[in-house]
């Protein structure tokens, strides 16, 4: 399968812009902002855990 994160970095290789990873299954892993390396804004991380039944949790969190 094709990778279709999207991880933008600035002209000092630093984290920039909206970023989204994905597991290697293709489910959402992380989506949220950066600016020159640090997250700002809003985040959502996507985890899997078989002790929950395999059902999705998620974090999310509002960067200052």
């Amino acid at each position: 399968m094709r990778d279709k994160s999207i991880t933008p970095y600035n002209n000092k290789n630093q984290r920039h812009g909206y970023w989204e990873r994905y597991w290697d299954d293709g489910d959402l892993w992380y989506k949220g902002f950066y600016n020159n390396g640090k997250r700002v804004g809003y985040s959502e991380w996507h985890n899997y855990n078989n002790n929950y039944n395999n059902n999705n949790l998620t974090i999310k969190t509002y960067n200052i």
